[in-house]
């Protein structure tokens, strides 16, 4: 039998791979039930399935998907950068929460100033002083 590229599964494979990487709960990584889910007879189902996972054109294919799982399951930073303007603008927050929000956009988008230590009382022109650039003087 001529060995398939990675690319070359049958549709009765993909669907294999499809069920076991990317499968509900209770059949995703379960090999029996992920050839039963794809078409497989149930006779054979896990010997079937141990026979697919030992092909490497099958594994690389679930390892490609449970990685484009993995990365769809991470927001990026577009996404968190327009939820906390969505929580900013939402005027039915609480304020605490909709300032909350603006503190972290503003350090995310590298707005924020550097709290430096000091001990007693600081007029507004000194924390003002302390928070300038020194090309802004």
């Amino acid at each position: 039998m001529p060995t398939r590229g990675k690319k070359n599964l049958s549709p009765l494979e993909a669907r294999f791979v499809r069920h076991y990487a990317l499968g509900k709960p209770g059949i995703a990584g379960n090999g029996k039930k992920a050839a039963l889910s794809a078409g497989y007879a149930a006779g054979s189902a896990a010997v079937t399935a141990s026979r697919l996972l030992t092909r490497a054109n099958v594994l690389a294919a679930v390892e490609e998907a449970r990685k484009s799982l993995d990365l769809a399951a991470i927001a990026d930073a577009q996404e968190i950068d327009t939820r906390m303007t969505s929580i900013l603008r939402d005027t039915d927050e609480p304020a605490f929460i909709r300032v909350q929000a603006a503190k972290e956009l503003n350090k995310v988008m590298g707005r924020h100033s550097i709290k430096h230590l000091h001990t007693g009382k600081l007029t507004l022109e000194q924390a003002l002083a302390m928070t300038k650039h020194p090309d802004d003087v």
